[in-house]
């Protein structure tokens, strides 16, 4: 990543994994390391509901520099902002869904 901008990033859970926890661990994840990192207002975290089966949580820039260990252990991918119908889930809401 050195030298490039970074961009959104997003990944995709399904019913049955948010189901079997894996939306609440990612969550649980991701707020333990927004308290140890403190306040940031570029940080961002969103969801939005594609299909009735699947769920799409995206990472403002500044979320995908901070926790990229675990978007990538969750097998996040760039990906366009997320709609503005989404909600946002953990950080500021300075930084809009667009």
């Amino acid at each position: 990543m050195i030298g490039e901008t970074v961009k959104w990033y997003k990944m995709r859970l399904t019913k049955a994994e948010a189901l079997q926890g894996k939306s609440e661990r990612l969550i649980g994840e991701l707020r333990d390391l927004l308290r140890s990192i403190g306040p940031d207002p570029a940080i961002a975290v969103y969801s939005s509901q594609v299909k009735d089966q699947v769920v799409d949580i995206y990472f403002s820039p500044a979320a995908v520099t901070a926790a990229m260990g675990i978007i990538h252990r969750y097998w996040g991918s760039p990906s366009e902002p997320p709609p503005p119908t989404a909600t946002l889930i953990l950080g500021s809401s300075a930084v809009q869904a667009k």
